[in-house]
């Protein structure tokens, strides 16, 4: 499942690079393609109600964690400036003595 995730959906593709109906697919295609649908099933339970309301209409399972993931991680820029504010915060950090 975790594969749909990081690649995204699958789509049954020929030697020449195009898509396959879905009438000539093999058992193993559909189950495939059907795991996108699966994975995407569990991504939508597992939200809250604003989150559902954010990713309800995109199809693909890579789609909604891809969106989810930049919402609570931020970009790769958000990234790097909570790390230097970490940092920066660490290197200021002095022990307080306590008097007793």
């Amino acid at each position: 499942m975790w594969d749909v995730v990081e690649q995204g959906n699958y789509i049954p593709l020929d030697q020449v690079g195009r898509e396959i109906p879905k009438a000539y697919w093999s058992e193993e295609q559909k189950q495939r393609f059907v795991l996108n649908s699966k994975v995407r099933n569990a991504l939508m339970c597992a939200l809250s109600k604003e989150e559902y309301t954010k990713v309800h209409s995109f199809k693909s399972a890579k789609q909604i964690w891809n969106t989810l993931a930049l919402t609570y991680e931020g970009s790769l820029e958000v990234k790097c400036n909570r790390l230097s504010l970490l940092a920066r915060k660490y290197e200021l950090f002095e022990m307080v003595r306590i008097a007793t």
